[in-house]
């Protein structure tokens, strides 16, 4: 890498030179195979990316028969089995999307640009990571793998060293509160969750998981405001539905949970269709004070 930044820090535009045209494309190739692109460069090019786009850039611009070199390297990297060779090909071939050259459109297409296995995806972090070791986004990035992975470990301290880097990055802050909830650290979970709202006060999954450490606490006042957040900010989270159900059948307000348990159901969460089921029974039950009245109309408390 440091030969090729030494080649990019001595040129920042192409000039012309004494020496074959065709000696350019080949040094530009040389520099391709060379380069390491990470998957944050994709959308946001490293500088030693960019500068080799752009010097790729002018130099077709100004060479058209070396266009055609280029695109057709791009199609033999476009198949290959290699991730760092179907990125290549990906930034080569949008240099030219403009153009609506269908050959280059359709190769676009096809390129799979993300990893096609978790080894893959592991090693393209851990190689980004050796090479640029302040890239809070790559240790984000493994540690939401190992996460699903279910190496939470290895998660947590990934997470740790992305808000080392960036400390206002709310998605690791977020994303670490739910792993240290699922190890049953519900503080740590808190106070990861508050720094996460406090950062980015607009993401529902955030209230959501915060009402969920609250309500393991066993402080359900607190889990319900977050809940009720969270369904503002995010109107369609079944399970959300189904925990405001539950504080309220937890207090006997049969009546007023019956709503919410449906609501899950209607956006997909089965247990909310069986649950509402099971309260629908219980609403048409004589009430236990003996009055001969059902449940429901009378002693049933609501929710004020």
């Amino acid at each position: 890498m440091s030969f090729i930044k030494s080649l990019f820090d001595k040129e920042a535009k192409i000039v012309k030179e004494q020496r074959p045209q065709d000696s350019e494309t080949e040094r530009l190739l040389d520099l391709l195979d060379n380069i390491y692109v990470s998957s944050h460069a994709l959308s946001e090019c490293s500088e030693t990316v960019n500068k080799l786009l752009l010097l790729i850039s002018l130099h077709t611009d100004t060479n058209p028969a070396s266009k055609e070199i280029f695109i057709r390297k791009a199609m033999e990297l476009a198949d290959s089995p290699s991730l760092q060779d179907r990125r290549k090909a990906f930034l080569l071939l949008t240099l030219w999307i403009h153009e609506k050259n269908p050959r280059v459109e359709k190769a676009i297409k096809r390129i799979k640009i993300t990893p096609q296995s978790e080894e893959e995806a592991l090693a393209d972090y851990d190689q980004t990571i050796r090479l640029e070791p302040n890239n809070a986004s790559a240790y984000y990035g493994r540690g939401y793998l190992y996460a699903c992975l279910q190496r939470f470990n290895e998660a947590v301290a990934d997470f740790g060293k992305a808000i080392q880097l960036n400390p206002k990055y709310a998605l690791a802050y977020y994303h670490r509160g739910n792993l240290y909830h699922n190890l049953g650290r519900y503080d740590e979970a808190l106070a990861d969750f508050e720094k996460a709202i406090q950062l980015d006060p607009t993401k529902g999954d955030v209230y959501h998981s915060r009402g969920l450490a609250y309500f393991k606490l066993e402080h359900y006042d607190k889990a319900m405001v977050d809940f009720k957040q969270a369904i503002k900010l995010k109107p369609d989270n079944a399970p959300t539905y189904y925990f405001i159900g539950g504080i309220l059948y937890r207090d006997y307000k049969l009546q007023d949970a019956l709503p919410y348990f449906e609501k899950a159901a209607q956006l997909g969460y089965p247990e909310g269709a069986k649950v509402a089921a099971q309260v629908k029974e219980m609403l048409d039950q004589p009430c236990p004070c003996g009055s001969g009245k059902k449940y429901k109309k009378c002693c049933m408390p609501h929710d004020n």
